[in-house]
């Protein structure tokens, strides 16, 4: 599980952003938004503050390089 934040101040897009901490474009202007086990459970709580969010691609995306282990 991660912590969640929405950037309070919106892209030239029109939409703002759902970053986890640690990530490298983490806003200086956010509201916490909890501790979620995905991007796409903060990103439904982001649109209770804004009706236009997204998620970054930087620290909310599955990279094709990770590897997941899959115990079955």
């Amino acid at each position: 599980m991660d912590l969640y934040y929405v950037n309070n101040e919106a892209h030239k897009t029109g939409k703002h952003t759902v970053h986890k901490v640690g990530c490298d474009y983490f806003p200086t202007n956010y509201t916490y938004l909890g501790m979620f086990s995905s991007y796409r459970d903060a990103l439904k709580k982001a649109r209770a503050y804004y009706p236009e969010v997204d998620h970054c691609d930087q620290c909310c995306s599955v990279s094709p390089n990770k590897v997941f282990f899959n115990p079955r």
